[in-house]
């Protein structure tokens, strides 16, 4: 994502890590990520959305609507990048 950010056009895109908020900084420099970081220390958004393995991937609509879910078996396991983008457009 981070390599074709570029074909977001106008998304925001959130990554949501379930971790303390001081560990983000690290995350950021590390990962090179150039998205919002947020930390779910308590895990209340993945429970939110259902998520109990290693996490998901999710593009939420302009009304609030999961207009994409994918939901990670592992923690290789990641949706296609095209998909993202179609349901981010």
């Amino acid at each position: 994502m981070r390599d074709r950010r570029h074909e977001f056009g106008e998304a925001q895109v959130l990554v949501v890590l379930p971790t303390r908020p001081r560990n983000l900084r690290g995350y950021r420099g590390r990962f090179e990520v150039p998205f919002t970081l947020l930390a779910d220390e308590t895990r209340a958004v993945y429970t939110d959305y259902g998520l109990d393995g290693a996490g998901g991937d999710f593009v939420i609509d302009a009304e609030g609507r999961v207009a994409f879910a994918h939901y990670s078996m592992n923690s290789e396991d990641f949706p296609a990048i095209e998909d993202l983008v179609r349901a981010a457009r």
